[in-house]
């Protein structure tokens, strides 16, 4: 009997998920895929598209208001964005929508009693949104005018990304925080995580934590292969080596590169607009 009720309870959660592709009790409604198809068409300038979104958001569709928002969000009229802001509004509690409205909240369009950038960031963080994590940890680690700096804050925040998705991005970040902290040894170990995934940067930063100028010069070697920028630093680290030294660093930088490849990764574009709901 026992067995019987749970598989009725199942049957109805289902097909409460079901029903117009609405999760009705998680309370977004609308038919993300539909959504998704208009605003694809509607980007390709198909006003009927566009109405369709418009007549779905006046039914209160949570999709429809989020990609409502997206096609609006890069205009450069003020008046357009902050109708992207109120569309979004809409779309809430979409994690998508709370990241792309404390972006705009973040470049100055603010509608009149909607949360801040950080409250946003927060509830979708809090809710496993990772790049709300990562956007979250940057604002607090270098701070803005509105919202102070805080770096116990961006610690726990990219913390939170790597242990939610393994981020490389938030392993680099919090190496480089806990480095300047002087916490060499975890520092270390989360710019190797990331220099796997192709950091030129951490490659960078862990020259700085080798006391062999050897090694350190291996490292240089190494991010200078994934960003030019490191380059000339790269050069004068390889010239104070004997010939031999610098000639088995550039090889072993070379080697690294070809086993843990540069283009193995995606740097995340923080604080860019979120595609998905």
């Amino acid at each position: 009997m026992l067995f019987s009720n749970r598989l009725l309870a199942l049957s109805a959660a289902l097909l409460l998920t079901a029903c117009d592709g609405v999760t009705w009790w998680s309370g977004v409604r609308g038919d993300r895929q539909e959504a998704a198809s208009l605003f694809m068409r509607a980007r390709d300038s198909d006003m009927g598209a566009y109405r369709q979104l418009e007549e779905r958001v006046q039914a209160k569709d949570h999709y429809a208001a989020f990609y409502l928002g997206r096609l609006e969000q890069h205009s450069s009229s003020t008046s357009v964005r902050e109708d992207s802001a109120r569309n979004y509004v809409s779309a809430l509690p979409l994690n998508g929508a709370r990241f792309n409205l404390a972006i705009l909240w973040l470049d100055g369009i603010r509608i009149r009693g909607t949360d801040s950038a950080v409250d946003l960031l927060e509830a979708a963080a809090k809710d496993g949104h990772v790049p709300s994590m990562l956007l979250l940890a940057t604002v607090f680690e270098s701070g803005r005018p509105d919202v102070p700096k805080n770096t116990a804050l961006a610690k726990q925040w990219y913390q939170k990304a790597i242990d939610v998705d393994k981020s490389a991005y938030a392993e680099l970040r919090l190496g480089a925080l806990l480095q300047a902290a002087g916490e060499a040894v975890a520092a270390e170990k989360l710019l190797i995580s990331a220099a796997k995934y192709g950091f030129p940067e951490a490659q960078y930063r862990l020259a700085a934590l080798s006391r062999d100028p050897r090694v350190a010069a291996q490292w240089k070697v190494a991010a200078s292969l994934g960003d030019l920028v490191y380059a000339a630093d790269a050069r004068r680290a390889l010239a104070v080596l004997t010939p031999e030294d610098a000639a088995m660093a550039d090889y072993n930088a070379r080697m690294w590169v070809h086993v843990f490849r540069n283009d193995r990764f995606v740097k995340p574009a923080i604080g860019q607009p979120s595609e998905t709901p």
